[in-house]
């Protein structure tokens, strides 16, 4: 609590700060005496260090999918339970999640589980199952979305094989990964500028 009291206080004495630099600088008042440039980057530094957080924050928050980006076809992951019956499962079964229904599929038959599914916000698109009756044992318990930063997953459980995992083919968070090196970079190349590197003098060679 402290902390943000003090970070408040500092954002606003940085904003007052900022802004009457900038009426100074329009209005023409240049014959006063500049403000010294340690009061300037004491005052900025806590809106830059701000802005950081927040972006990292952003980046290491969990993703919020939305229903284009649930839709598709999903596999076991066999990083949570590995082994031989992870691997034959992640063989044998796949599903996909289209806008009206879920279709489960097993490899060594050509029959297909559709079910009807029905969407909703909270708060961000999540689905059930619109028939509350029996199902194939490997969709018969959930779903649990597990949202991460990097992306999400969903859990069922199986009477069979109890704790059963299928994730969307993974994709590299490349919008995340470049938001957050362009904040790295704005924040490195505004540094460069407030603590400029010590100038040569041809007396020191």
């Amino acid at each position: 609590m402290l902390f943000s009291l003090v970070l408040v206080l500092a954002l606003f004495l940085s904003v007052v700060l900022g802004l009457a630099q900038v009426i100074l600088f329009f209005t023409g008042r240049r014959d006063r005496p500049p403000v010294p440039s340690g009061c300037l980057l004491a005052a900025w530094s806590p809106v830059v260090l701000w802005l950081l957080l927040l972006a990292i924050g952003e980046m290491l928050s969990p993703v919020h999918p939305t229903k284009e980006d649930i839709t598709g076809k999903y596999e076991i992951d066999r990083n949570f339970h590995p082994g031989r019956q992870a691997d034959w499962q992640h063989a044998t079964y796949s599903l996909e999640i289209f806008h009206d229904h879920l279709v489960l599929r097993d490899r060594r038959t050509t029959t297909e589980w559709k079910y009807d599914i029905n969407w909703f916000l909270s708060p961000e698109y999540r689905w059930t199952f619109r028939d509350k009756g029996p199902r194939h044992h490997m969709v018969s318990g959930g779903p649990a979305i597990i949202r991460e930063w990097s992306g999400y997953y969903y859990v069922f459980e199986s009477p069979l094989y109890g704790e059963v995992v299928f994730r969307k083919e993974p994709g590299f968070p490349l919008a995340r990964v470049l938001g957050g090196a362009v904040v790295v970079g704005l924040v490195l190349a505004w540094g460069g500028k407030r603590w400029p590197g010590r100038k040569v003098d041809r007396a020191d060679l």
